[in-house]
């Protein structure tokens, strides 16, 4: 049995009321003195004995009446049999690569065990494994986790960053998630960029706290390098690697302001050439001729007449007051907002090297490339999502309520304690 306002179950503590009563009535008998007993009938020891009984009785009565009180106060309920698993455990596939996983799962009751993946599929111990590498939607299915014929459901997962998308869900499951991530990225390397007489490596790590590039630059004339100069083969983590070859090239900045708009122009120069010595390649700011070259990386158009037409990126003024950012996007792919005039403290404090390196793109496959080795979890309760009303409706309706048989037992119990009381006169 169950409360659903268990705070009044406090009210027991009133049972000391009728008992201190009880006791505080007992009086001391009083002598009388008289001349002879002789004319006194003897007492009957049996009446004695039944008149104690039943003050015993009534005190009980009254007792009983406190205690039904706050049971009905405090709404018992009685948990109905449910027809559904109470309990049904969820696996990210990723976690079965792991041998202490799996013999955990060993130790779990057959069939209760499901991927956590659409449709959550049984885990057979003896399949083989598929598709471990995805990475689940996890508010996705966790609104589907309401299909889930369950009381209660355990979530083994990595918690990926990567995994969380959209907008937070709600559930009606009661629904633990247990967050298991052993897994550390160590050096993995994803581009090679050739640059002058060396190539850079990057390569990155990551486990469920951060993700980290490291570089290493490597002579020109190794013998890693294919005959062809287009890719390389390396060897890292004990297995083969073998990565195509960027080749450096200029970045060309076209750039045409207005009178009104030449700081702004002097500005953006500067931070682009520090951004050349930044990244290690050369630059070539040129003004914007009679067109547009196409093979130009940036645009910088400062001007009120219209955007040229052109598939490149587009920066171009326009003052907006409620963005914190120098530079915003738009609704054009291409084309970017200066939302401020320039000056020595925003572009120092708003970082403006930094926010035009968006702009040129140098690796635009170069999250696809990060998604497999970044290992970045949430917390828990970042991850948890809340219930809904119907959650405890579920509840309420999965319960027996109990209350009109107190009531019932209370109103029977309160006319035998007044019949009682009046004909004992107490």
């Amino acid at each position: 049995m169950t409360f659903l306002n268990p705070t009044y179950l406090w009210g027991l503590l009133g049972l000391a009321i009728p008992l201190a009563i009880h006791l505080w009535s007992k009086k001391e008998g009083k002598t009388i003195k008289i001349g002879s007993i002789q004319l006194l009938a003897e007492a009957n020891p049996k009446q004695a004995s039944s008149i104690h009984l039943n003050e015993l009785f009534l005190l009980f009565l009254r007792l009983l009446i406190i205690a039904l009180l706050a049971f009905i106060l405090a709404a018992p309920q009685l948990k109905r049999a449910s027809e559904f698993p109470d309990l049904v455990y969820l696996i990210e596939p990723a976690l079965l690569k792991n041998t202490e996983i799996r013999a955990m799962l060993d130790s779990l009751p057959e069939g209760s065990i499901h991927l956590l993946e659409p449709e959550f599929p049984a885990w057979e111990r003896n399949n083989p494994l598929q598709n471990t590498e995805d990475v689940p939607n996890y508010w996705q299915l966790g609104q589907e986790m309401k299909n889930l014929q369950a009381d209660s459901i355990v979530v083994f997962t990595r918690a990926l960053f990567r995994g969380v998308h959209g907008k937070r869900p709600t559930t009606t499951a009661n629904t633990n998630w247990v967050i298991m991530n052993p897994e550390i990225v160590q050096n993995q390397m994803i581009l090679a960029e050739k640059r002058g007489d060396s190539i850079l490596l990057i390569s990155v790590n990551s486990d469920s706290n951060q993700l980290t590039f490291n570089t290493e630059k490597i002579s020109q004339n190794s013998r890693e390098i294919d005959p062809k100069g287009d890719s390389i083969s390396l060897r890292r983590n004990g297995k083969p690697l073998s990565l195509l070859l960027n080749i450096q090239d200029t970045l060309y900045v076209q750039i045409s302001a207005s009178d009104s708009l030449i700081v702004e122009k002097i500005y953006i120069e500067s931070s682009f050439k520090a951004l050349s010595i930044y990244i290690d390649k050369p630059l070539n700011i040129s003004e914007v001729g009679d067109s547009v070259n196409g093979k130009s990386n940036v645009l910088v158009w400062l001007k009120d007449e219209p955007l040229p037409k052109t598939s490149i990126q587009i920066l171009t003024y326009k003052l907006d007051i409620l963005t914190q950012d120098l530079i915003s996007p738009t609704g054009i792919r291409n084309v970017f907002h200066l939302t401020q005039h320039l000056n020595s403290e925003n572009v120092i404090s708003e970082n403006l090297p930094e926010q035009l390196l968006t702009l040129l793109e140098l690796h635009p496959d170069l999250e696809n490339k990060i998604g497999p080795y970044d290992l970045r979890s949430i917390s828990k309760n970042e991850l948890q999502m809340p219930p809904t009303d119907s959650e405890k409706i579920q509840n309420y309706v999965q319960s027996i309520d109990l209350s009109p048989w107190f009531w019932l037992a209370f109103i029977l119990i309160f006319i035998t304690e007044r019949i009682t009381a009046f004909y004992r006169k107490q």
